[in-house]
């Protein structure tokens, strides 16, 4: 009876230690995961931003940040959407390109300008304190 004992208690702990680091494995790929989401999304935003401070500089209404420069999040916003949620800062982050699809999209060269002051600040408070 004393093997079986024992033979029950190993294999308890062995299963209970095997859980335990599954747990901790499912834990840490998805941290992994959303660091990588959250520097590829602002890493595209610094790029972004680059692009509407030259618009902002030389404005013209015909030449503006091109709809297709949001694919990085509509990418991660689709395909990574656990990790998305995750983030501490992914509501800001939907908003500002939220701003800056409406800005891409913007038909009326006075509302275009004006979204496109508020895309920037959105953009730098983000990009100054999201690194």
């Amino acid at each position: 009876m004393d093997e079986w004992g024992n033979a029950l208690l190993s294999a308890g702990i062995g299963f209970s230690a095997a859980l335990l680091l599954d747990a901790a494995k499912s834990v840490a790929k998805q941290a992994v995961k959303t660091r990588r989401v959250r520097r590829a999304l602002y890493h595209d935003l610094a790029l972004i931003m680059v692009s509407l401070e030259d618009s902002e500089r030389h404005y013209g209404h015909e030449h503006r940040l091109e709809n297709t420069r949001l694919e990085v999040f509509d990418y991660y916003y689709n395909a990574e959407r656990e990790a998305f949620y995750a983030l501490d800062d992914g509501g800001a982050l939907q908003i500002v390109y939220k701003r800056i699809r409406e800005f891409t999209e913007e038909q009326d060269p006075g509302d275009a300008k004006q979204l496109l002051d508020i895309c920037l600040s959105g953009t730098r408070m983000l990009v100054q304190t999201g690194f």
